[in-house]
């Protein structure tokens, strides 16, 4: 089955509560919550979801000819799309498998 792991905005119920037993002597500022917690699918242990993000960075440099971070800041542009644009940059009328190729 699918893993999940708990997850907690800082402006949630039990993330200002636990800040608040952390600290008995500071009163929480505000008596309602802001965030919001729940559960959300588990991608891996911390190492391997840095190892994706820091791949999927060493790729994005190379589209901009970046050899180092800081060049990619320099050489970096950032657009804005529209909802529509992003659905469009997806892929598309195509039926993607599920499974293995077809027996």
């Amino acid at each position: 089955g699918q893993y999940y792991k708990a997850y907690r905005g800082m402006g949630s119920p039990s993330a200002i509560a636990k800040r608040h037993a952390m600290d008995r002597y500071t009163a929480p500022a505000k008596g309602i919550a802001e965030g919001v917690e729940g559960y959300v699918p588990y991608k891996g242990d911390a190492a391997t979801v840095v190892a994706e993000l820091s791949e999927g960075l060493k790729v994005s440099m190379g589209y901009v000819g970046a050899k180092n971070v800081e060049e990619m800041w320099g050489r970096a542009k950032v657009a804005w799309i529209s909802q529509l644009g992003s659905v469009e940059t997806r892929a598309h009328d195509v039926i993607l498998p599920t499974r293995g190729p077809p027996s």
